[in-house]
């Protein structure tokens, strides 16, 4: 059980690539667990996993199927807590604005063209997610080049606030 993401990314829309580094907090559920699958992007290289408990981790990738199966040196007990840290990069593929429920299909005016964008939602597997569908607090911080917006929803970071970078630099 994901209980929270804190994601550093840096994105270069031009390029289509990103550059991540992601802390995922966990609660295991099962009554031992000594390997656990996360989704991410076929196209997206794992440079590096760590956990803090356990140190450098075996990983390995599940090609077409967006995994990559991190294995543990000694199995978690149930309802304990540890945090894996993913490093990962490469090219991201960008998602039609229509998946995420904006209809530009007949009806809608010709002359009208959307801007350029880099749509990534958690249906692209941008960042390293859980397999299973669940609701998990979250910090991301994205970097974009100059000329460039961010878009997001949820709550602005606060002045006081730390990230994943600040810690690991």
């Amino acid at each position: 059980d994901v209980l929270d993401y804190n994601i550093d990314a840096t994105v270069s829309p031009q390029r289509e690539f990103i550059d991540g580094r992601a802390r995922l907090r966990l609660r295991v559920r099962a009554s031992a667990l000594s390997s656990l699958t996360l989704r991410l992007a076929d196209t997206l290289s794992v440079t590096s996993v760590t956990s803090p408990e356990y140190g450098r981790l075996l990983h390995l990738r599940v090609r077409g199927q967006d995994s990559v199966i991190v294995s543990l040196p000694v199995a978690a007990n149930q309802d304990s807590e540890l945090s894996l840290v993913v490093s990962y990069r490469g090219p991201v593929v960008p998602q039609a604005i229509e998946d995420e429920g904006v209809q530009t299909g007949e009806g809608s005016d010709p002359s009208f063209e959307s801007e350029p964008n880099l749509l990534l939602s958690n249906r692209s597997y941008w960042y390293p997610q859980s397999t299973v569908s669940d609701y998990a607090t979250a910090t991301v911080r994205i970097t974009v080049p100059e000329g460039y917006t961010c878009v997001a929803s949820g709550d602005p970071r606060r002045e006081n606030e730390v990230t994943l970078r600040d810690l690991l630099t």
